[in-house]
Order: structure tokens, then C-alpha cells, then sequence
């Protein structure tokens, strides 16, 4: 896969991702550690496609380099998400929605 390519799908699939986790936060219950969560979960996922943009847009290596936040910013995201497993709030918004 060329640089292009790598770029072409980051730019396809972030957007999507993100969109697919806000839906994801909509259905988490309404208490207070569920929502903080939350939060995180839906800031940090949009923040991997707007630095993804970011990244693919910039034109030195400096500015390649400034914009690799987008791996800390989807690390992020599985620490959000792992959080809602411990938590167990996935188990919640599934018996939820059998209602």
C-alpha cells in the first residue's frame, strides 16, 4: 500500500468511525460515569479523524511529526472503551434496548 493509498483509506474511514461511536455514546445510560465516559469515548474518536486530516494535509516531516497525535488520540479511544467494559455499561445498553 502506498503513502497515498494509507491516506485515501484514513481519510474514508475515520469519518465513519466516528460517526459510528457518537451513535455508540447516544445509547449509553444516563448516569453520571456512564455519560463522563462517554464523553471521552465520542471527543477522543472524532479527534482521530480530525487529526488524521491534519496529518495527511501537512506538508513536512515536522508537520507529519506534529500531527502523529492521532495514534495517542485512538490509544485514547480503547481506554474510553475499555472503561465502559469494566464499568460494564455495554451489558446495560444491551438489556435496554430488548425493553
Amino acid at each position: 500500500m502506498t503513502n497515498a493509498e494509507f491516506n485515501e483509506q484514513m481519510r474514508n474511514r475515520t469519518p465513519e468511525y466516528a460517526v459510528r461511536v457518537l451513535g455508540f455514546s447516544e445509547a449509553i445510560p444516563e448516569n453520571i460515569s456512564a455519560r463522563v465516559i462517554g464523553y471521552q469515548l465520542a471527543k477522543s474518536s472524532t479527534s482521530v479523524g480530525a487529526n488524521s486530516r491534519a496529518f495527511c494535509r501537512g506538508g513536512s516531516a515536522k508537520e507529519h511529526y506534529a500531527k502523529i497525535c492521532l495514534v495517542e488520540e485512538a490509544d485514547e479511544c480503547l481506554y474510553w472503551a475499555k472503561g465502559i467494559e469494566r464499568l460494564k455499561i455495554v451489558s446495560k445498553i444491551k438489556s435496554t434496548c430488548k425493553k
